[in-house]
């Protein structure tokens, strides 16, 4: 399989008629086989209220149509398009987290591409990143666009913001080869302003 990201891009490209009332569709509405041809609901470039199918190209045999392949609702993006007959994913070893990077509460899935020893087939299987001892969290790398699981270090309650002093203390996450929480400070005085504890009870810089 090695067209899927080609067969959303020109879904994408060519939706510069997408208010047919026809052809009309939800946003979020799955992708859909029409004779062996990919079909994606796709917001319209002049009236984002408007989404309509837009087809991609036709398979070509032996590729035949697959959609959702990760499962119903599942935001990975090679999960449909055209695929060889022995393919539910793209190739052995493409790894993608479930929804990008995964923070506290949310789910912590990193979806692989392996060969299946049963049938020999390409299927999709599931790591739960939280489930592992420490937790880890599944991280994509936008740069090199590396999908794993990595360990969480907790320095700071995650997302806090306090004041110290004139300064924003805020708890973030970085990323080397761990998913570190660490605080992060901003200065107010520098720009003139006073750190304020706010309603919320977090802080924020306050200016005359």
């Amino acid at each position: 399989m090695n067209r899927n990201g080609a067969l959303v891009v020109t879904a994408l490209a060519v939706c510069l008629g997408c208010s047919s009332e026809s052809n009309t569709c939800s946003p979020g509405s799955p992708a859909r086989c029409v004779d062996n041809t990919p079909w994606f609901c796709t917001m319209n470039l002049f009236d984002h209220s408007l989404y309509a199918w837009m087809r991609a190209e036709t398979c070509s045999s032996p590729q035949v149509c697959r959609v959702d392949t990760a499962g119903v609702g599942v935001p990975i993006f090679h999960s449909s398009g055209c695929f060889d007959p022995n393919a539910y994913c793209p190739y052995v070893g493409y790894k993608q987290c479930n929804g990008g990077l995964a923070l506290n509460g949310q789910k912590f899935e990193l979806y692989e591409c392996a060969l299946r020893a049963s049938d020999q087939t390409l299927q999709w299987t599931i790591t739960n990143c939280n489930q592992l001892v420490p937790p880890h969290v599944c991280y994509a790398d936008t740069s090199s666009g590396a999908n794993a699981c990595v360990e969480v270090v907790e320095n700071c309650p995650p997302g806090t913001l306090r004041c110290d002093g004139n300064s924003i203390l805020q708890c973030v996450m970085t990323v080397t080869d761990k998913a570190v929480w660490d605080w992060y400070r901003t200065p107010c005085g520098q720009t003139g302003g006073v750190c304020q504890v706010d309603q919320y009870g977090g802080a924020r810089c306050v200016y005359p």
